[in-house]
């Protein structure tokens, strides 16, 4: 009865609807894909302003200016619709998963919140940045959903397909001249590997569109039957190497050696499970001791020495909790103080360092280490969780794979690394996670692939 009334308080036109709406709840399908399209919008951050910023006014020459990171009315009216379809694509994941069917842990969450929550409520605010913008909380209402949601398959096929996509229209746009940078452009193509110009395709810059890429590269080994993810894969590192970026070949170079060598000890669980261990400690000291060795040597790294010093000294005069997300603004002090924009510390231990201080960049470490223990222990189950952390700490050697507090959009690896942190919580669902990440047997195969 009164269902009946509510029904008919909607107008009475469709007395089912509010009994359709509790149908959906617990429907894992349809949730799934709604979590498809939270992340293809995620994806879509990193390159549909720049493209309407090309077609509003052209490509600009670039330099490290204000005046060359701000964005046209389409390309800011864009972001405004992605983070509206965003909002309502996480409430319909709220409340189909809002009746539990899978196995949840709110103490494996913990880790993947508390970055976001000291660096906005602690490091901003203390700062006199305040969170007075709703899509600050886009990072931690992403993990909710995805931590409601549980592990599924078709949102990690999804970011496989998402790589092919990009890979092959890159290359297209490259082929065709509008996608790639020159020294005209105000880039310098010394890093340039193979090919005359960097490919950018639909990003602003070439370290974007490598970064995009790499960062989500072994989801293409998800995608069956093997020989469409195995050409996925190779339109993926020649997009790569085209675009010339260092930090995004050093990742595909570590992923390729790694997992070839992991692939070897198959048959030694113990050796494969240390040698896991081991290659991730050793890229995690190598973020953290880097910047600390290079700082006074300001041409290294294509100058991220001098950058590096300017920050950690800024960092020390708040070491605890840090400066807040103000400095890395365009018109931000350490902007001014080095005279070129900088919208990160190009470091993933510097930016946690300057931004949130002693207990942000700990905070940090702790979901490192959850999201790093979940892949080692995951190796006899695939290689895929294990390659993502990987890839994401290499990555963040010389750049800043991930942002807990987009001010504006989040960075173009989102719609990657924040389902990377998910795989702390995932794994605590032992047959969900065995479901989403092994590979069946396929029909056209002779045997299973174990990716």
């Amino acid at each position: 009865m009164v269902d009946e009334q509510n029904a008919a308080k909607c107008g009475g036109r469709h007395p089912y609807v509010i009994e359709a709406m509790r149908g959906l709840r617990g429907n894992r399908a349809v949730s799934g894909w709604s979590l498809v399209g939270v992340i293809i919008l995620l994806w879509m951050f990193g390159w549909v302003p720049n493209v309407l910023n090309l077609i509003a006014r052209g490509r600009l020459k670039f330099t490290f200016t204000s005046e060359y990171y701000e964005d046209s009315i389409p390309a800011v009216l864009s972001v405004r619709v992605i983070y509206a379809l965003l909002v309502v694509g996480l409430a319909i994941v709220y409340w189909i998963d809002s009746r539990p069917t899978t196995q949840r842990s709110w103490k494996a969450l913990i880790p993947a919140l508390l970055p976001a929550a000291l660096l906005i409520f602690v490091s901003n605010i203390a700062n006199g940045v305040y969170p007075t913008q709703p899509q600050v909380f886009i990072y931690a209402a992403v993990c909710v959903a995805l931590w409601m949601h549980g592990s599924d398959r078709i949102p990690l096929v999804t970011i496989g397909w998402l790589v092919i996509v990009t890979a092959t229209a890159a290359l297209a746009l490259g082929l065709l001249g509008v996608g790639v940078l020159t020294d005209a452009d105000g880039v310098s193509t010394e890093k340039a590997l193979v090919f005359p110009s960097l490919l950018s395709g639909m990003y602003s810059y070439n370290n974007s569109l490598g970064m995009s890429l790499v960062a989500a590269l072994p989801f293409v080994l998800v995608i069956k039957p093997r020989r469409l993810a195995a050409i996925g894969a190779a339109l993926a590192a020649i997009a790569i190497l085209w675009s010339g970026s260092r930090a995004s070949l050093m990742a595909l170079a570590a992923a390729g050696v790694v997992g070839t060598a992991l692939m070897l000890t198959r048959a030694n669980p113990r050796i494969r499970q240390w040698l896991g261990t081991l290659t991730l400690a050793a890229a995690s000291i190598v973020i953290i001791a880097l910047p600390f060795i290079e700082r006074h040597n300001p041409s290294s790294f294509s100058s991220r020495g001098r950058l590096w010093d300017v920050a950690l000294d800024m960092w020390m005069r708040s070491p605890v909790i840090g400066l807040g997300r103000g400095v890395f603004e365009p018109d931000g002090e350490l902007s001014r103080t080095i005279n070129l924009v900088v919208a990160h510390g190009h470091n993933f231990l510097v930016t946690m360092l300057v931004v949130g201080g002693l207990i942000g960049a700990a905070a940090a470490a702790i979901l490192v280490i959850q999201v790093s223990v979940a892949s080692v222990r995951a190796l006899d189950l695939s290689l895929v969780p294990y390659l993502l952390v990987l890839i994401m700490l290499v990555l963040g050697v010389l750049e800043t794979p991930s942002n807990f507090f987009p001010f504006e959009r989040p960075n173009t690896t989102s719609y990657v690394t924040w389902v990377i942190f998910a795989l702390g919580f995932w794994a605590t669902d032992v047959n969900g996670f065995r479901a989403a990440f092994r590979r069946t047997p396929d029909p056209h195969e002779s045997s299973p692939a174990d990716a």
